[in-house]
């Protein structure tokens, strides 16, 4: 019997936009009335989190003062406990690592294995893990 996987996730995933938006401010005039302008401003940053919330943070500052320049933990989805700390990569990295993978690996089994009709295209990315043989040929 299969061990069940492990739902690790790290606890956030922080990506530079190097684009520039517009913002809309006020200032209040001498007579008292609030004066709209807008400016325009670097984007700065999306934070990504496991739950499929992200944030904007735009300076650097803002960054270290939310705890989001250090590397994340690993989180346990299941439990909530931290199980480790995250190697510097990407998440679309290993996304994108484990699909070739997983094309490779479902190219050799479909010319070893005949159609049948409960066989429905492959082996699911959860089926691979890193390090395994499969990942090794690819």
């Amino acid at each position: 019997m299969a061990m069940p996987q492990r739902n690790i996730k790290p606890r956030f995933e922080v990506h530079q936009i190097n684009q520039t938006i517009v913002e809309t401010r006020y200032r209040r005039t001498e007579d008292g009335i609030n004066e709209k302008y807008t400016v325009e401003v670097p984007y700065g940053y999306d934070v990504y989190f496991p739950a499929g919330h992200s944030i904007r943070v735009a300076t650097d500052a803002e960054l270290q003062r939310l705890g989001f320049m250090d590397p994340p933990d690993l989180i346990d989805m299941d439990s909530g406990d931290v199980v480790g700390q995250a190697q510097p990569v990407s998440l679309r990295q290993v996304v994108m690592r484990r699909a070739a993978g997983a094309t490779n690996a479902r190219k050799r089994r479909q010319a070893d294995m005949p159609v049948t009709p409960q066989r429905h295209g492959g082996v699911e990315l959860g089926d691979l893990e890193a390090g395994s043989e499969e990942d090794e040929d690819a």
